[in-house]
């Protein structure tokens, strides 16, 4: 399945009810949420994330509407996902 199809399938439902995937805020700053993003990792770093052969990893995420607004923004949930994660 490609990004953009898992992108149609699961927003609207991540969207519909946020809290039941986790998201109760800001992913940088834990503000109020005003998007939902998603993470693909790399194959080498979704493997270290723990993804099963055959499967593909995605990460959600929140950020409120200021953080979402950063230039650097991508870099910035990058670095977190992966440093909460334990992965560098």
């Amino acid at each position: 399945m490609t990004e953009d199809e898992l992108c149609r399938i699961w927003v609207p439902r991540v969207l519909a009810d946020p809290s039941a995937f986790g998201l109760d805020g800001c992913l940088l700053c834990g503000g109020p949420m005003k998007v939902v993003g998603l993470f693909f990792p790399n194959p080498d770093v979704a493997k270290r994330l723990g993804q099963p052969k055959g499967k593909q990893r995605v990460v959600f995420y929140a950020l409120c509407a200021a953080c979402n607004d950063l230039p650097d923004k991508v870099e910035k949930v990058e670095l977190f996902l992966l440093a909460n994660a334990g992965v560098q």
